[in-house]
């Protein structure tokens, strides 16, 4: 286990939970979710697979809407892909993504929205010819 991990675990052993997965599996971040989570990420837009990203953790167990940020399941990996390489801090782990490098999901409509995207590009700069494929 990383540090990071032991002192979440020591902070919620603290305020009566078992560790920090425990803390998040709780009724009480539960209702928390429900009320910070937004409709959209906060990166990308996308509806859809909705997390909550703690940009830190100064008040874990008693949250406030400013110690969170919310992220698709997508964006938010790669925050911590970001933290985790040394590229970004927890704190500005999502405004780094939003500045260009969260368009990271594997949803079939996305894939093929990229790709619609591309060829158009392509197209207009007459890299290829559009003839159908």
């Amino acid at each position: 286990m990383s540090i990071m991990g032991s002192l979440l675990n020591m902070a919620c052993q603290a305020r009566g939970y078992i560790s920090y997965d425990a803390y998040l599996k709780s009724d009480f971040w539960n209702t928390q979710r429900s009320r910070f989570l937004k409709s959209r990420c906060h990166c990308c837009s996308y509806t859809r697979e909705l997390q909550l990203h703690h940009i830190n953790y100064k008040r874990i167990t008693r949250e406030r809407p400013s110690d969170l940020v919310t992220l698709c399941r997508d964006c938010h990996v790669r925050a911590h892909e970001l933290i985790k390489e040394g590229k970004a801090k927890l704190i500005n782990a999502h405004n780094i993504l939003e500045k260009g490098t969260s368009k990271v999901h594997a949803s079939p409509l996305y894939k093929n929205q990229m790709y619609k995207f591309e060829v158009e590009s392509e197209v207009r700069q007459g890299l290829i010819r559009w003839g159908g494929i």
